[in-house]
């Protein structure tokens, strides 16, 4: 199943071979499709009942919910819009990304709508977007529903399949940087030089480091000009989800620190003119950051960005 944009890009034109007992129509005369709704950072909650689904899956957990539905939830801003999931029973999608209902199966629609690669029909702007209106007017064809039954059965066991080797491969990626974190671990607390001598340390967190190594508490350094540490903004100045545009400013928060990076994908986004107002939390290039509100300690370092400044929330702090 193949599809491509017309002259006018309103719509898909459906171009595959297919059955002659399949329907061809507009996913809008099968699909009821509306957006998310905004939720705030305070209402994230580690030990939380409900999943909190956005423009790329999984964000967050909540103790309140907006669909207690099978639904079919499909990114509608960031970098990987389109994405889809079959989400069942409560929880609450954001208005990052949209909420599809559909007469056919769901399991079915979910793989169609993967397979149409629905984020083409995003624009090309710095903070990519689709739209329901977009994924409506595409074309598809449709087997009559028991053999969306079959064939969502078919598709389950090719893709448990390749499921269980990606996870494998996920196993051994875990352990190698399990193994790549104790090395810089042990380069970071004792050096490179094995023989060295080593004196007891007096921090809570290292047994031992090198004799000729000198201990200092932060305040020193900060005292001394040599460190500068600073979380987001507090109180009424904090940045509410009323705030949130599709581009501006990334909105740092706990869980946008991934794997000693942070992803601008998965992050709501500001309004310059008003950060610019703000008076704290501006994290630029090669500031370290590290998570201690929500999801807590992870660590990332500002790599090369398009932005003046990325604008943290209080559940993250920079390290200058």
């Amino acid at each position: 199943m193949t599809s491509k944009n017309t002259n006018n890009g309103s719509e898909i034109a459906f171009t595959a071979e297919y059955p002659k007992d399949w329907k061809v129509q507009k996913l809008k005369y099968t699909l009821r499709i509306k957006s998310g709704d905004a939720i705030s950072v305070d209402d994230f909650n580690d030990e939380g009942e409900y999943e909190v689904y956005g423009g790329n899956g999984f964000i967050a957990k909540t103790n309140k919910f907006n669909s207690d539905k099978d639904d079919l939830v499909i990114g509608r801003v960031g970098a990987k819009c389109g994405n889809v999931r079959y989400i069942k029973g409560r929880k609450w999608v954001s208005d990052n990304a949209l909420i599809a209902n559909t007469s056919n199966d769901y399991a079915f629609m979910a793989y169609l709508l993967e397979a149409l690669n629905l984020n083409n029909l995003a624009n090309k702007s710095a903070q990519p977007l689709i739209t329901g209106t977009l994924i409506r007017n595409c074309i598809a064809a449709f087997p009559p529903v028991i053999q969306q039954t079959r064939i969502v059965d078919y598709l389950n066991k090719k893709s448990q399949k390749l499921d269980f080797i990606i996870q494998q491969k996920e196993i051994l990626l875990e352990k190698l940087q399990a193994k790549k974190q104790a090395i810089i671990s042990e380069a970071i607390t004792r050096g490179i030089n094995s023989s060295i001598d080593l004196k007891r340390s007096s921090t809570i967190f290292l047994d031992f480091v090198p004799s000729s190594w000198t201990e200092l508490k932060f305040k020193y350094l900060i005292r001394n000009g040599h460190l500068e540490i600073q979380d987001g903004n507090h109180g009424e100045i904090h940045p509410t989800a009323d705030d949130y545009v599709d581009e501006g400013i990334p909105f740092v928060m706990a869980n946008n620190v991934k794997g000693s990076e942070v992803d601008l994908t998965s992050c709501k986004f500001l309004p310059k003119e008003k950060t610019d107002r703000l008076r704290i939390g501006f994290a630029v290039e090669g500031d370290v950051l590290l998570t201690h509100k929500g999801t807590i300690g992870r660590t990332a370092i500002v790599g090369k960005i398009n932005f003046d400044y990325l604008m943290l929330t209080p559940q993250v702090t920079y390290y200058r």
